[in-house]
């Protein structure tokens, strides 16, 4: 999957990224992201909440309400708050 050309088709990207992070290859992301294959707000909000400082306690910016939803999934399982991440699920199953 990493040895795919960047841009080669949106879905290998997004699973690139994933990849990328899941693995800590934020030099090999920046360098990916910087030759826009795809649009980064989801993967760069995953990767600050995997970043970010253990005293933060809000999510990254989003411009999609799909990606609240993403990275509420995150933030709590981060965070180990497993009542917030049972009420996520309670409410994205509805």
């Amino acid at each position: 999957m990493l040895q795919l050309p960047i841009g080669f088709d949106p879905v290998f990207e997004r699973y690139r990224a994933s990849a990328m992070v899941d693995h800590g290859e934020w030099d090999a992301l920046r360098n990916s992201l910087a030759a826009r294959p795809l649009e980064p707000t989801e993967v760069l909000g995953v990767r600050d909440i995997i970043t970010a400082p253990v005293d933060r306690s809000s999510l990254p910016a989003v411009t999609e309400s799909h990606q609240r939803v993403l990275f509420e999934s995150y933030e709590f399982q981060a965070r180990r708050s497993m009542g917030a991440y049972r009420h996520w699920a309670q409410r994205i199953a509805n």
